[in-house]
């Protein structure tokens, strides 16, 4: 009755870890999908950029503003990358993270026995 016992205090055990790290997926892929919003909001302050960028050199706005629209153009890509970076870090450890859980669980009823 002593393994029956163990068997069930692991199982228990393993289920409710399991639970724990589906939350945590489950949240880190709602973090996920923030930075690709964020992203997206990115590309399209650039986009705006570049039309700005493109009347400037039609001659509809003096020097000083295609300056500061390249400035802060510059300040956008720079942001833009260290986003994205972030997000691809994010994702990488995501993944990873991911299939050690499944090889966990997937190990689960050797561990059992």
């Amino acid at each position: 009755m002593e393994l029956q016992q163990r068997y069930t205090d692991q199982e228990e055990r393993l289920k409710s870890d399991l639970a724990a790290h589906i939350e945590q997926v489950e949240s880190k892929n709602a973090e996920v999908e923030r930075l690709k919003g964020t992203i997206d909001e990115y590309k399209v302050s650039i986009e705006e950029l570049n039309r700005a960028l493109t009347a400037v050199s039609t001659g509809n706005n003096d020097g000083q503003y295609l300056a500061s629209t390249i400035q802060e153009y510059d300040r956008l890509r720079r942001n833009n990358e260290a986003q994205y970076h972030e997000f691809e870090n994010i994702k990488r450890n995501l993944m990873a993270d991911l299939s050690n859980r499944c090889e966990k669980v997937r190990r689960l009823p050797e561990t059992v026995r």
